[in-house]
């Protein structure tokens, strides 16, 4: 039943979301029904889900360094040369350690492997840069500096999770977090998710 409801939402999102004059899926409002304009990484880590190969590969290219999301601490939540962008304003460009790791996520199963191993060295380089532990992790960085902003000692179960997730799944980078106090947590290379 599950993989029914998830065929239908993808062939849904192929036939209504995507904006070919774009090149990405389009958010719409919940209220307004209006899609939105600003371009947003959420506009691309869907296309992991796309059988268009066309759509996956322009997907990977807009999450990789060359992409307009790309900064030395992770991805930006709303494109720099977005009007709106504002690198410490929330959910207007700042980085959050759940959208890195949902494009990571997406550009591994992509098959954009490096872009993914990068997405998750910066993550937790931007950690290690705001520690000492155990603040734990903030709830969100800037974009141009790394600093953490927002609540602190974001839920200490959370943190382990993302370190967990970033560590077990991209072999390459595991050795960056090893000192972080919860990569005792982490899954020791297993992916939790299928990299098909």
């Amino acid at each position: 039943a599950h993989r029914a409801e998830a065929a239908r939402f993808v062939a849904f999102s192929e036939q209504n979301l995507y904006d070919a004059e774009r090149g990405r899926y389009a958010d719409v409002g919940m209220r307004s029904h209006r899609r939105s304009l600003v371009d947003t990484p959420m506009n691309h880590f869907a296309a992991h889900l796309s059988p268009d190969p066309v759509r996956r590969h322009r997907a990977a290219e807009a999450l990789s360094p060359r992409g307009p999301f790309w900064g030395r601490f992770g991805l930006a939540t709303v494109s720099p040369e977005e009007a709106t962008f504002d690198p410490s304003r929330i959910w207007r460009g700042p980085i959050w350690m759940s959208i890195n790791y949902l494009c990571a996520e997406a550009c591994w199963q992509m098959g954009a492997r490096e872009t993914a191993d990068q997405i998750a060295a910066n993550s937790l380089e931007i950690l290690r840069a705001n520690a000492p532990w155990p603040n734990g992790i903030m709830e969100y960085y800037n974009f141009l500096t790394g600093e953490g902003s927002g609540a602190h000692h974001v839920a200490t179960m959370g943190a382990a999770a993302f370190v967990s997730l970033f560590l077990g799944h991209y072999r390459e980078v595991s050795d960056i977090g090893r000192d972080l106090p919860v990569a005792s947590a982490t899954t020791s290379g297993r992916r939790l998710v299928s990299a098909g």
